[in-house]
């Protein structure tokens, strides 16, 4: 269900359902806190956004294509 609704263009569902994947204890691999946080600042949720940033930043903190948004 991610990629169908990905490829459609429905981030709130893209992130519904990545979230819910996550609930089960299942690493979901098909987005990143990368992507997270640009559906997260096309719908202008901010903060949300920094939160996802932050995330991948703990993990990469040269990932310079994070520290340009």
């Amino acid at each position: 269900m991610i990629c169908v609704n990905f490829i459609l263009g429905n981030a709130h569902k893209v992130l519904y359902y990545a979230e819910k994947l996550e609930k089960t204890k299942k690493k979901c691999v098909c987005i990143s806190n990368f992507h997270k946080a640009l559906i997260y600042m096309e719908s202008m949720e901010y903060e949300k956004a920094l939160e996802e940033l932050d995330k991948l930043l703990e993990v990469n903190n040269k990932f310079y294509p994070c520290l340009e948004i």
